[in-house]
């Protein structure tokens, strides 16, 4: 009897020491279908990225615009996916660094924290990160309103300076 106790207790310590395969087959799956939903939410992202763009200045609706988007952006996608993706990402930092700044500044002068001093550590780390978002929103939407011009060009033969004799003509 005792003898089955620790062949038993051998067993459990081998498994817990080493993955038990159907957790690595698990991991694997997990992996897999968050690297596909993150390509799959880049590849849209990018796809429809100038939808508002195609609204405002094509002053279309919003399913048009979503199509205009996609239509724009599958002309080039090389291209213009290689602009979208670093903007965004440069939005993130210009988020995230004034926030992780403020949160690593007011912790490292405070002690121990109540939780009203934790309260007052979010709020002030919130508000860092929206004062970058009022930074970064506005240069992200000029630097996608110059890709939609720079793809219309392209694609179309768009001539800004035709448009503004136009404009300008009563």
């Amino acid at each position: 009897m005792l003898a089955s106790i620790s062949t038993t207790v051998t067993i459990v310590d081998y498994l817990r020491r080493w993955p038990h395969p159907g957790s690595i087959v698990l991991l694997i799956l997990m992996l897999g279908l968050w690297l596909t939903s993150v390509l799959v939410g880049v590849q849209v992202y990018a796809n429809y990225v100038l939808a508002p763009q195609a609204i405002i200045l094509e002053d279309c609706g919003p399913w048009s615009g979503l199509g205009r988007s996609r239509q724009l952006m599958k002309v080039s996608s090389r291209r213009a996916f290689l602009i979208v993706i670093p903007i965004s990402a440069l939005v993130y930092l210009l988020t995230a660094i004034p926030a992780a700044l403020v949160g690593f500044v007011v912790r490292s002068r405070s002690g121990t924290f109540s939780d009203m001093d934790l309260a007052h550590i979010q709020m002030m780390v919130t508000l860092a990160a929206h004062f970058g978002l009022i930074i970064a929103l506005p240069l992200q939407y000029a630097f996608l309103t110059l890709v939609y011009y720079d793809l219309r060009i392209s694609t179309e033969g768009y001539d800004l300076e035709a448009l503004a004799q136009n404009e300008a003509l009563p």
